[in-house]
């Protein structure tokens, strides 16, 4: 779960970052994804309990 949220901490450090430098939207495949197997995984490990 902290990995999760650190994937969805970075995200928003993104925004922030792409108001002053427009090329760090190609980051967000990179984090999304990220975020994604990490929710997918969470969701596995709980129904496995």
């Amino acid at each position: 779960m902290v990995n999760v949220g650190i994937w969805g901490i970075s995200i928003i450090a993104m925004v922030f970052l792409m108001q002053r430098c427009p090329s760090a939207k190609g980051f967000f495949p990179i984090l999304g994804g990220g975020t994604a197997v990490g929710v997918a995984l969470i969701s596995a490990v709980s129904k496995l309990r």
